[in-house]
């Protein structure tokens, strides 16, 4: 589990390190990414599930109400 969130960290960071250039200002680029880690009786829809709340949940972190 440890190894996954490392590997989602990475993938944020990844994308956060490539601006994309345009021909007004350059953009960064952010993405909130939800894993779940999978097991010998995952199911598709619950895996799904919660790699979404995953993904919302990091969503709220980096912008609260």
């Amino acid at each position: 589990a440890d190894q996954l969130e490392e590997k989602t960290a990475s993938m944020r960071a990844l994308l956060a390190d490539m601006p994309v250039p345009t021909n007004g200002p350059t953009l960064t680029v952010s993405v909130s990414v939800g894993s779940a880690l999978i097991e010998g009786n995952s199911r598709a829809a619950d895996l799904l599930d919660v790699a979404d709340k995953a993904m919302y949940a990091h969503k709220r972190s980096k912008y609260p109400a």
